[in-house]
């Protein structure tokens, strides 16, 4: 076929079978996309009248093509290449007919390869995601696999979930709640890979610490309320990275306390000089951990030089 021809008129009858899915991705498998489909047989019908049409994502290409009113106005081709398409199922598209429904967010497709037990696995194509609900579904680690989608959207609110591990599907994550938990430990690696995440609850947890590399989620809006983060020298940086971070939300309720002192205070008011913190380093690490020290007068007067071993280090004084 010449997709620069147009070819016709012609008629094809497929009334009255046991049709079931119409399906435009074969077109891209043999380099045939649907738009050029349609131009080359512009004048042609093709009668699907009674059958069983089940109207999923894969309806969704042709139903979008025709919500498209530059299209629509151009030519009614969808009204007379594929006549009579009534949808039987799901039962909230039945009577539907399929091509001339306004609210392409009903063509979904609910995936079962590589979805966990207990959880809804659902490719939306109108919004470009895959939506992976795992709420509430008794789940003790995190899946190491999950139906493909370049753009996850995944809720594993509410489990016993004790560790976020590093596995290759995170750096497709772009939505991330994984709040309700049992989680004590989040992975390095996971926030150094997971590049597309937009968006991360981490709230109602049992954290006590955070990897550094969490700073890398740039982008990301964070929840880390309500965890039982520890003040100490080791989490001193939360202090810096919630001043340059305006993406972390619930900030009222994000608090610490030290280990033998039971009184929570929020990392917005947590006040680095009240620790004793010795800070060992070479000398390249000292130089950089110094010029920052210089964005702060008082922090000049509370530091001791010490040199063990040939390794410098300092030591706050108050």
């Amino acid at each position: 076929m010449d997709p620069r021809k147009r070819y016709g008129t012609g008629s094809i009858f497929l009334n009255n079978n046991n049709l079931r899915i119409l399906d435009t991705q074969m077109l891209d498998a043999i380099g045939k996309p649907l738009t050029s489909l349609m131009s080359s047989f512009l004048y042609w019908s093709i009668s699907l009248g009674g059958n069983p049409w089940h109207c999923d994502c894969r309806i969704h290409p042709i139903a979008a093509l025709y919500s498209v009113s530059d299209i629509r106005t151009w030519f009614a081709a969808l009204g007379r290449m594929f006549i009579g398409l009534m949808c039987k199922t799901p039962p909230n598209l039945k009577g539907q007919p399929g091509l001339l429904h306004q609210n392409l967010s009903d063509f979904v497709c609910n995936i079962t390869d590589s979805c966990p037990s207990g959880c809804l696995c659902q490719e939306q194509p109108e919004a470009d995601r895959m939506v992976i609900n795992c709420q509430n579904a008794g789940l003790g680690e995190m899946p190491e696999r999950l139906p493909f989608h370049e753009k996850l959207f995944l809720n594993f609110q509410n489990n016993s979930i004790r560790i976020l591990p590093e596995f290759p599907y995170m750096s497709r994550i772009v939505h991330l709640d994984i709040s309700e938990n049992y989680l004590t430990n989040i992975s390095p690696e996971f926030a150094s890979s997971a590049d597309k995440l937009k968006y991360l609850k981490l709230a109602n947890n049992r954290l006590k610490y955070l990897p550094e590399t969490i700073q890398n989620l740039r982008s990301a809006e964070i929840d880390l309320s309500n965890n039982l983060l520890i003040c100490s020298c080791d989490t001193l940086w939360l202090k810096e990275w919630f001043e340059t971070k305006p993406h972390i939300i619930n900030r009222s309720n994000i608090t610490c306390s030290t280990a033998s002192d039971a009184q929570r205070i929020t990392i917005d008011d947590l006040q680095p000089d009240e620790f004793n913190c010795r800070v060992n380093c070479n000398y390249k690490h000292c130089v950089g951990y110094i010029m920052f020290s210089a964005h702060s007068v008082n922090y000049w007067h509370y530091l001791l030089p010490v040199r063990d071993n040939g390794v410098i280090s300092y030591l706050y004084l108050t």
